[in-house]
């Protein structure tokens, strides 16, 4: 995911992530956590 995207998704250190995404709306970064927790959970 970070290597296909580097623009939107970046380490910061060896734990962090960093998404670089313009949500200034607390409900639209609410929605993109759980669309990337969605995408990230097994099947």
């Amino acid at each position: 995911m970070v290597q296909k995207q580097p623009k939107i998704y970046t380490m910061d250190g060896p734990n962090k992530l960093r998404i670089k995404l313009p949500l200034p709306e607390g409900v639209d970064r609410f929605n993109a956590a759980r669309g990337l927790l969605t995408m990230l959970a097994p099947r």
